[in-house]
This record gives structure tokens, C-alpha cells and sequence, in this order.
């Protein structure tokens, strides 16, 4: 389906309206010989002071807060390195994840 430029500002506007807006951020971490741990990273239990209350691992593992804000760490299948996702209702809390993603892998 094709959408005009002014409906999807639109669309986002209405959405933004009812939800909030959310801010999504990535990063790709280099692992520098480590190896990443995903049963270490299944048992935190909070992130930035937020209980986790759902965890995902299908698809690398995704750690999901009280407040939906989320952080996931998903090995690259063909990189040295580890993806890194996070989304929050600012983005200095989105760009926060981050850094406790990757101080997590540095561990």
C-alpha cells in the first residue's frame, strides 16, 4: 500500500498521540575475543533500576522492563561482534541501555 508523505507524518502524529513516542537506538559491539554468554544475560533481573519481566531468546535475548523499555543483545552470526538494541520512552534512557549492553559484554 502507498502512503502519501503527509499521511504517514499523520500516522505517526496519531500514534505518538495514543502510545507516546518511543525512541529506538542500535549499536554493534565488538567482542575482542570474548565470548557472549546468554545464560548470563538471561538472569538479570533489572536495567537501570527496572525490573525485567520478560525475557526472549529466540532470536539473541531480549531483556523486556516494567516500564517496556527493552534491551537486546544478539550475536552477529557472521561478525565478531554483538548487535545491540534498546528502545525507551526517551532517548537518553534508550542510549543508556546501550552502554549497560555493552558494559555487560565487557564483563
Amino acid at each position: 500500500m502507498v502512503y502519501e508523505k503527509k499521511n504517514i507524518k499523520r500516522l505517526l502524529a496519531d500514534m505518538e498521540k495514543e502510545f507516546g513516542r518511543y525512541y529506538y537506538q542500535r549499536s554493534d559491539l565488538n567482542l575482542k575475543g570474548r565470548k557472549f554468554d546468554a545464560n548470563r544475560m538471561k538472569a538479570i533481573k533489572k536495567l537501570l533500576g527496572k525490573k525485567v519481566v520478560k525475557m526472549t531468546d529466540f532470536d539473541g535475548v531480549k531483556l523486556i522492563c516494567e516500564d517496556n523499555s527493552w534491551l537486546m543483545l544478539r550475536p552477529s552470526g557472521t561478525e565478531p561482534l554483538v548487535r545491540a538494541y534498546s528502545e525507551a520512552k526517551s532517548l537518553k534512557k534508550a542510549l543508556a541501555l546501550l552502554k549497560v549492553g555493552e558494559g555487560l559484554l565487557r564483563k
